[in-house]
């Protein structure tokens, strides 16, 4: 089997599942793009069994610390494993419900979500995607959903030469179905990647409905949503006893959508299509809880240095609209900043609003989305709920 060998120091030997295209001493053999390949340290020992692609910037995902080849067997193995640690949670719905979250459960790139009867799968590794086959045969045996649908939409997909698409793969062709977290219902349209639910914020819908904790940020509250998409969290305040919510996007299909799910819900919302920074700049009103929503949506942007600028610059003007004892709640799934650092980028938004926060929720990811401790990636989901303390 073809190989390489990685150079001392490098963070698989922390605890990492990852080889980073920087910490590659030299190969062996001819690996190929989606190969199989052999891990080994610079002594020659081996270090396990990884998928290789030499056009990322991570050229090697190790998926076991043995020899082991992607065959049916091990897909049925990966795959049954992954939906036992769901069945042992029992506070977690089984719907909507991630089956697969990618590393966490040992099959880089791919990401299984199950929504009653239906799946929806994504295989962002050029590795698996060979095996896409033998993936919705084991799924089809295991579960056996009414259709499955692969829904690749990422960017990441044109570096490892998979194409962007949605197809289906089993059963009848589901352009759109209903699903439902609590009492509230929404639509997916799966050739619409804008549509589909956030999984990592259910906690937040299911708080919203049974937990007084959060419940009363909510209820009888004027609420504003930023990056609202396509209305899932707007409805969810909506029903929790919000006497108003607003629910601004500037995508005009996410708007349908929002609209379409509030209809569904016999939910009041007030939307409006506008950029949200925009917006916020224009913005004259004032409200008891603002909610930005970076779960799905995101401030363009592609250097770090400019999305914590745009970022501290979002969340300073969110501030400024608060009323005395309003809430705050920032929901993010960017994989550059992490839990710590949005808190900072929180607190230095205070400073430059002149306001004083007290944090009274952290909000974090499902028990669906198992989190590698020395993997931040997995790790994509984080949040908090603060109020503005009164005048010192």
């Amino acid at each position: 089997m073809s190989g390489l060998i990685v150079k001392p120091r490098s963070r698989i030997f922390h605890g990492h599942e990852w080889v980073f295209s920087s910490e590659v001493k030299t190969f062996f053999g001819d690996p190929q793009p989606g190969d199989t390949i052999t891990l080994k340290d610079y002594r020659d020992r081996p270090l396990g069994t990884a998928i290789f692609q030499p056009h990322s910037q991570v050229v090697a995902r190790r998926f076991s610390r043995r020899k082991q080849s992607i065959d049916h067997e091990f897909l049925q193995r990966r795959i049954s494993q992954a939906i036992e640690l769901r069945e042992n949670y029992p506070t977690l719905e089984s719907s909507p419900c991630r089956l697969v979250w990618s590393d966490s459960d040992g099959l880089p790139g791919v990401i299984v979500d199950q929504y009653g009867e239906h799946i929806l799968l994504q295989v962002s590794t050029l590795a698996m995607y060979q095996k896409l086959e033998l993936i919705v045969e084991v799924l089809t045996k295991l579960l056996s959903p009414t259709s499955i649908t692969l829904c690749n939409h990422a960017h990441e997909l044109v570096s490892e030469g998979i194409p962007q698409e949605t197809r289906t793969l089993y059963g009848e062709d589901q352009k759109t179905f209903l699903t439902q977290v609590g009492s509230t219902h929404f639509e997916v349209d799966v050739y619409q990647p804008e549509s589909l639910l956030p999984l990592q914020q259910l906690d937040l819908y299911n708080s919203l409905h049974s937990h007084a904790a959060l419940q009363q940020y909510i209820k009888g509250k004027n609420v504003l949503i930023l990056y609202a998409g396509n209305g899932a969290l707007a409805t969810s305040c909506a029903k929790a006893g919000a006497t108003k919510v607003t629910a601004v996007d500037r995508c005009e299909h996410t708007q349908t959508l929002l609209k379409r799910n509030a209809e569904l819900n016999s939910a009041s919302i007030d939307s409006i299509q506008f950029d949200v920074l925009a917006f916020l700049k224009r913005c004259d009103s004032h409200y008891d809880a603002v909610i930005i929503d970076l779960s799905r949506s995101t401030v363009p942007t592609k250097k770090l240095k400019d999305l914590l600028k745009n970022l501290k610059e979002l969340h300073t003007r969110s501030l400024e609209l608060l009323t005395k004892d309003g809430t705050l709640t920032t929901l993010s799934a960017h994989p550059q900043v992490h839990q710590r650092e949005l808190l900072e980028l929180i607190v230095d938004s205070a400073v430059s609003a002149k306001k004083t926060l007290r944090l009274l929720t952290t909000h974090q990811q499902r028990a669906d989305h198992p989190i590698l401790p020395a993997m931040s990636e997995t790790c994509s989901f984080k949040g908090y709920t603060l109020q503005l303390a009164p005048n010192r």
